[in-house]
């Protein structure tokens, strides 16, 4: 049975949070294969399993690109085929929450000098490379900010954002004043936490 492509988007919606689900129905046919393949991947470090498939997708553009940037990852496995997309080009989302863990996860820690830091920026470095963000969550670490603004995309990357969820405890207005440079005018959700009012002009100035 085939359904109405119509409808089709309209389930994809309902369960766009179910990633579970969303990983059957593209199992179901090509129909549904196409339709959610974008919606499951919009979040490309949603989980260390996606991780671990990004990680792969970079491996196929340069497979000595860990050893160059000196990341030792534990128990670490090739895919046994190569990717069938390159997924950063679904990402539409990006949400630093609980990333530190689940890449910690991934290093190999057998010496507590190790940093995640690298892959980190591998990961995100790659998923900007070729993606257009319209929700960014980070409430948490500042420097995560420096590397996204600091990318060479980062204009084309998020003059369409839509959702931004930002505490200025942590950080710095850096990247609120960057949205304002960029002419970031399609922001429908904003928050905002802060504790201290002379960040308020650049809040200010983004709103308006």
């Amino acid at each position: 049975m085939i359904l109405p492509l119509e409808i089709l988007t309209e389930i994809s919606k309902y369960i766009k949070e179910d990633y579970k689900t969303l990983s059957s129905c593209v199992l179901v046919n090509k129909q549904w294969h196409i339709i959610n393949i974008p919606v499951l991947w919009r979040d490309s470090l949603y989980s260390q399993n996606s991780i671990e498939i990004l990680i792969n997708c970079i491996l196929v553009q340069n497979e000595d690109i860990l050893k160059d940037n000196n990341i030792q990852l534990k128990e670490f496995e090739l895919l046994k085929k190569q990717p069938l997309y390159n997924y950063a080009k679904f990402a539409t989302k990006l949400n630093f929450r609980n990333i530190n863990c689940k890449l910690q996860k991934l290093i190999n820690n057998s010496s507590n000098n190790i940093s995640i830091d690298p892959l980190k920026k591998l990961l995100v470095n790659y998923i900007l490379d070729y993606s257009f963000i319209k929700i960014y969550k980070n409430i948490y670490d500042s420097a995560d900010n420096e590397l996204v603004t600091s990318h060479p995309r980062f204009s084309t990357c998020f003059q369409n954002l839509n959702v931004l969820e930002y505490n200025l405890y942590y950080n710095t207005p850096g990247l609120l004043d960057n949205l304002v440079k960029v002419g970031c005018k399609n922001i429908q959700v904003l928050k905002i936490y802060y504790h201290q009012h002379k960040f308020i002009y650049s809040i200010t100035q983004l709103i308006n």
